[in-house]
């Protein structure tokens, strides 16, 4: 089906453009064998219709003709430039969040995939984060909804019309647009926790999926005086704590354990794009106590947050990687001579910085006259390159997803986190995706 923008009145983006500072990262070090991918899985009332699916699919590249882009290296960096390869979805559900092929997505940096009751978005980072992922994954699901059963269902910030014109803001580097001269820089002086231990295969992982109500996490972390996420937050932290307490190697027994927590900046300098704009807070616990209460980690986790997750403090910290990206040195070092440097400096963070990744994609609500035809919506975190366990947290029709992404063989800490939840008198229904 051919899109009813006329061609004329859609606003592409430049024919080739600079990419956002995380995609620099991620591009850069991202190999044969890996690259950062997480994905959405939305479970439907039916089965899914692949032709009707490839028809919204290509509506949806007219209307964000800015994900129609692949990378090609430049001197200094990557950059994006448009690709006119066909985009075919995929109708099978193996090797979910493998590394991209550019052979097999034609060059596209997602996927689209089906089997039978799912369509399966796949993201690699360079594109987009979390916050542009939901966007781009609602217009595609309001469109194939719209074509396969014709029925009229309102837009939102999040869920747009692919009748409409591309807007340019949806494309743009916000990082670029708000950043400013004086920033701050993070300085981890001290090594966080590695679970570390035996890995899986090289290229494997494992999913742990664990279904809880919504309703009675709220009521748990009201006791507790917190919010989902800090509840959340910190009983993870304290499985952690409690593999930690079995580690045999006494220096890694006095090193904090430590989240990192992923933070949308759509939350607080307002912007449509559908690029990377996103940031963290690194939540710490103190190795020299021996014995944290659940309320003792919450009140920790608060605090930091509070500090971490500020609109000042997030802008000074992305200014900063701005600024550094823009230096004389980064700016003038071919990209052949700084890739090695930026894999090697990545997994030395990957071991040091922290312990686990936590992201909480928040509470989906959608229009009643999509709801009916979506069973589930769950968010995946991607796999990491060394032994890791990292959580991601969605909430959609009265029930929370914790899906638990993991690339070492040690489950201790998924299986205490979901023994924790069902002491403190939260159901949990574990899953198979």
């Amino acid at each position: 089906m051919t899109s009813k923008v006329p061609e004329k009145e859609v606003r592409y983006p430049d024919s080739e453009f600079k990419l956002d500072n995380t995609a620099d990262l991620y591009a850069g070090v991202k190999t044969s064998r890996w690259s950062q991918m997480f994905g959405c899985i939305v479970t439907l009332s039916e089965d899914v219709d692949k032709a009707i699916l490839e028809q919204a699919a290509d509506r949806l590249l007219h209307r964000m003709p800015f994900i129609a882009h692949r990378l090609k290296a430049g001197f200094i960096w990557y950059r994006f430039e448009p690709s006119d390869k066909p985009f075919c979805v995929i109708d099978n559900f193996n090797e979910l969040m493998k590394p991209l092929n550019w052979k097999e997505t034609q060059g596209f940096l997602f996927r689209i995939r089906c089997h039978h009751r799912q369509i399966i978005m796949e993201f690699f980072h360079a594109l987009t984060d979390a916050g542009g992922s939901i966007k781009i994954l609602l217009t595609l699901l309001r469109e194939y909804l719209r074509l396969k059963y014709a029925i009229d269902i309102p837009t939102d910030q999040r869920i747009l019309d692919c009748d409409d014109v591309p807007q340019p803001g949806e494309y743009e580097n916000a990082f670029i647009r708000y950043a400013r001269k004086d920033s701050f820089k993070r300085l981890e002086k001290e090594a966080a926790y590695n679970i570390g231990g035996p890995a899986l295969p090289q290229n494997s992982y494992a999913i742990t999926a664990g279904r809880v109500p919504t309703g009675s996490l709220l009521d748990l972390a009201k006791r507790h005086n917190a919010s989902v996420s800090e509840l959340l937050c910190s009983m993870l932290l304290l499985s952690i704590a409690h593999v930690q307490r079995t580690d045999r190697n006494p220096r890694k027994k006095r090193q904090p354990v430590k989240a990192q927590v992923t933070a949308d900046l759509r939350r607080f300098f307002p912007t449509p794009t559908l690029r990377n704009f996103s940031s963290y807070a690194l939540i710490g616990t103190d190795p020299d106590v021996d014995d944290y209460s659940l309320d003792d980690v919450i009140a920790r986790v608060h605090n930091t947050l509070r500090k971490e997750i500020e609109k000042e403090r997030l802008l000074s910290v992305f200014s900063g990687d701005v600024t550094f990206k823009h230096s004389f040195l980064v700016s003038n070092t071919p990209l052949v001579l700084k890739k090695p440097i930026m894999k090697l400096l990545f997994r030395r963070a990957l071991r040091r910085h922290f312990s686990t990744i936590i992201s909480n994609l928040g509470v989906i609500n959608l229009p009643e006259e999509m709801s009916s035809y979506i069973e589930k919506l769950d968010y995946l975190s991607g796999p990491m390159p060394v032994p890791a366990t990292n959580l991601a947290i969605t909430s959609y029709n009265n029930q929370t997803s914790l899906i638990f992404t993991r690339t070492c063989r040690n489950t201790e800490v998924e299986r205490h986190f979901f023994d924790s939840l069902v002491k403190a008198g939260i159901p949990v229904q574990m899953e198979t995706l």
